[in-house]
């Protein structure tokens, strides 16, 4: 089997983690403060970096990414919005100190994943551990 074979099965659980994050973030805030969510919730750190990145990316040729600046946040940047609203999202998630913890642990593999860096064995236990374990913390 060749690399890219194998990590592909690991990069698609990475990208189904990152998609379940930000639709848990969109649909929480959202039900919360319907549609300015963004505007009213979001610190202005967070904003600031999802505002340049849209900048760059408005100012060349390729195609946008999105018409909504959540996609723009960095898995990181998506863990602080859970974080700073944790009593929002305590209804979902059972533990804010595992949230963070896993949450880590995930970010560091997740990077390594992006990057097209192959993963030792233990960081693929690790990668199967965090990802039932952030199975566990959802309520």
């Amino acid at each position: 089997m060749s690399e890219a074979t194998e990590m592909s099965e690991y990069y698609s659980f990475i990208y189904s983690l990152e998609v379940s994050l930000r639709n848990l973030v969109n649909r929480t805030l959202s039900t919360t403060f319907n549609e300015n969510w963004w505007e009213t919730m979001i610190s202005t750190n967070i904003k600031s970096n999802v505002q340049k990145k849209i900048n760059t990316e408005n100012n060349r040729v390729y195609s946008k990414k999105s018409i909504h600046p959540l996609s723009y946040t960095t898995f990181r940047e998506l863990r602080l919005i859970v974080e700073q609203n944790w009593d929002l999202f305590s209804n979902e998630l059972k533990n804010k100190r595992d949230f963070i913890k896993i949450t880590e642990d995930l970010n560091v593999i997740r990077n390594n994943i992006a990057h097209s860096i192959m993963l030792p064995y233990d960081e693929i236990l690790r990668l199967k551990l965090a990802l039932k374990d952030w199975f566990r913390l959802k309520k």
